[in-house]
């Protein structure tokens, strides 16, 4: 999109669907989705006619295709929050394991597309893919942060990056936090021991978490001894309120101005942690 100058799911270039683009880059989704489809992406850009660049903030993006705002059904909200006008459209939702979120630079998206046309102008552009696999086993992830400012909850810039997270349990292995502090360890059902330590986290943390079929958010806090399971303990302050100034996009839209008070930036902060919210929901 960003090379090419087009913002939408199915590419005028290759004429393929999200679905077979990430079976196409590796990844094992479920073989009941049809690769000429899209089950799992939501799109959000930002564009401006200069050529000089532009960026798109993680908290405006995530924020623009959670309201949704001139999208009927909100397509994108029902996709992120694992919701929906029906119960069967929520089961569906509800069946993701695993997240992953890209960004890129590059040229605007012209409208309407055409081929023969050099992409100009600039854009900023976030791709947010869902996935589940045939055999999906349950996940431990969570985020690894130093709560600066004491609220209980993780925060924009707050992740820790390269720390080590030490999983025990029916069976053991290690994991190492991204730039955002954000981890994950596929595991299965049981009762798992974590540790986490190294890097510039204090001190050391710990937890247990027993798995039966959802995944299981564990959340590390430097200087704290204990992990937060679940989001289970720690006392968490509200977040302000925020609202959007200026344009915004209209959930996965593209927009040309916007900003917002981050919210749900942990959402961007691991892989799977939106899913691990997700299941968390469904139990509620």
């Amino acid at each position: 999109m960003a090379t090419n100058g087009y913002f939408a799911h199915t590419s005028p270039i290759t004429g393929n669907q999200p679905n077979l683009m990430v079976r196409n880059a590796g990844y094992p989704l479920i073989a009941s989705f049809p690769s000429a489809a899209n089950n799992l992406e939501s799109l959000a850009c930002q564009f401006t006619s200069s050529g000089g660049g532009i960026s798109y903030a993680a908290a405006t993006a995530i924020r623009n295709l959670i309201v949704d705002t001139g999208v009927s059904p909100p397509g994108h909200r029902y996709h992120l929050l694992a919701w929906g006008g029906s119960q069967s459209e929520i089961n569906f939702y509800r069946q993701f394991r695993e997240i992953g979120v890209g960004y890129v630079e590059g040229f605007r998206p012209e409208s309407p597309f055409s081929a023969g046309t050099p992409p100009d102008g600039s854009g900023a552009y976030y791709s947010i893919h869902t996935g589940v696999r045939d055999v999906s086993n349950p996940w431990l992830t969570g985020v690894v942060f130093n709560d600066t400012n004491a609220n209980g909850r993780y925060d924009l810039g707050e992740g820790l990056a390269g720390v080590t997270v030490s999983v025990t349990g029916p069976a053991s292995g290690t994991a190492t936090t991204n730039n955002a502090g954000g981890w994950s360890f596929q595991a299965s059902a049981g009762t798992w021991n974590l540790t986490c330590s190294g890097g510039s986290f204090a001190g050391s943390g710990a937890a247990q978490a027993v798995i039966a079929t959802d995944n299981v958010e564990v959340d590390f806090r430097s200087g704290q001894a204990s992990g937060d399971v679940n989001f289970g303990t720690g006392s968490i302050t509200p977040p302000p309120g925020g609202g959007s100034t200026g344009g915004g996009d209209s959930g996965g839209g593209c927009s040309t101005n916007g900003a917002w008070t981050p919210l749900l930036l942990a959402l961007m902060a691991a892989t799977g942690l939106l899913a691990a919210w997700r299941q968390r929901r469904s139990r509620a």
